[in-house]
């Protein structure tokens, strides 16, 4: 279980590793608990705390391509913390790449 900032940093270090396996098992977890408020919720700071730019930029492009999906399955008080961290998100993130790819995010989600 993703359960602190630090296996979601694990989970996004795995997800870029060059070995196919090691990488597939991250995908394989990733799926598993992505439909979950409270990942969606980590990823997003990791957009802006993350050790390294591109876990800031993976975590970014994961949020893209999954909240609109886990966005139709909140419910209201899941949507308001995803809102509330969206925006917090959005507000300390200060690289163009990483805003640019949040900025899908927001659009996808709110296109739902």
């Amino acid at each position: 279980m993703l359960t602190s900032v630090a296996d979601v940093d694990n989970l996004l270090l795995a997800l870029q590793a060059p070995d196919n396996g090691t990488r597939g098992q991250a995908e394989r977890m990733l799926d598993e608990y992505s439909l979950n408020a409270e990942i969606i919720i980590m990823l997003m700071t990791r957009t802006h705390a993350a050790p390294a730019l591109t876990s800031r930029q993976l975590a970014a492009s994961l949020l893209s391509w999954r909240m609109p999906r886990v966005w139709k399955q909140l419910g209201n008080t899941d949507r308001s913390a995803v809102q509330g961290a969206l925006l917090t998100c959005m507000a300390t993130c200060q690289e163009a790449a990483v805003l640019r790819i949040l900025g899908e995010a927001c659009n996808a989600t709110w296109q739902q």
